[in-house]
């Protein structure tokens, strides 16, 4: 599994050629929202083929990174592509 992921993570790093995760989701059209979220720090989900991101308001930058990578690994590996 986590060589998939790995795998993975280089091949979207390589296609959309950058690893900001804010970058990828914009160019794929995920809406991404800021908004209070208390001790959740993000969630996506998909309807009819549209996707948005909601990440915690609250969370640093290095953190707010970290949760949209995690947020489009859902994406890529399960939800949309």
């Amino acid at each position: 599994m986590t060589n998939r992921i790995i795998t993975r993570a280089q091949q979207v790093i390589s296609e959309y050629h950058t690893n900001d995760p804010r970058i990828i989701a914009d160019t794929l059209g995920i809406v991404r929202v800021k908004m209070p979220l208390g001790n959740m720090r993000g969630f996506i989900r998909g309807h009819n083929g549209r996707f948005g991101m909601v990440i915690n308001d609250a969370l640093t930058l290095p953190q707010e990174l970290l949760t949209t990578a995690h947020e489009l690994g859902h994406y890529f590996l399960h939800d949309g592509q």
